[in-house]
């Protein structure tokens, strides 16, 4: 499923089961993208560069090209 806010995308997919199990979340804006990198900085345990974790969730911050996104996954 997609969901479209003002200059936010949000995807996720879900199982069999309706559980969601993957999620992205792609900005129109680099500033937006700071301040979630922001956000995951401060508040969740870094993993490897640019992977955090916060309770059974991965977060990255993934790039391809000019474009960045984060993908949400357990």
């Amino acid at each position: 499923m997609e969901i479209r806010f003002k200059d936010i995308i949000v995807t996720y997919e879900v199982n069999d089961q309706g559980i969601c199990h993957t999620g992205y979340l792609f900005s129109d804006g680099i500033s937006d993208f700071e301040n979630y990198l922001n956000v995951c900085e401060k508040y969740f345990n870094p993993v490897t560069l640019n992977s955090w974790k916060y309770e059974n969730c991965c977060i990255e911050l993934m790039k391809e090209g000019p474009d960045f996104y984060f993908l949400f996954h357990i």
